[in-house]
């Protein structure tokens, strides 16, 4: 019982060492999948002391705008930041 036990690891294992390149690729796709391409930054702009927005000029998502289609805005008190209109997507 113990030398079956001890083969089924051992087979176990070598099965999941010939199989790791595969599994390494399609961990890779679907991280590429669901983070997307990368975004360029977009710089927030001071509207007063304290205020601040990250602007964006369509309405509409686009390519060349990337999707970025929400003004985001900072406004700094005196407990924290508050964020309003956090934006459509996660980058």
């Amino acid at each position: 019982m113990n030398q079956r036990r001890q083969f089924l690891k051992m087979s176990m294992g070598a099965v999941g060492l010939l199989t790791l390149p595969q599994v390494m690729e399609f961990a890779k796709a679907a991280e590429d999948f669901i983070k997307g391409p990368d975004v360029k930054d977009h710089p927030a702009k001071q509207l007063s002391s304290h205020v601040w927005m990250i602007y964006s000029p369509d309405g509409f998502p686009t390519a060349e705008n990337q999707g970025m289609m929400a003004n985001i805005t900072f406004v700094v008190t005196s407990k924290g930041i508050v964020v309003l209109d956090t934006g459509a997507s996660l980058q």
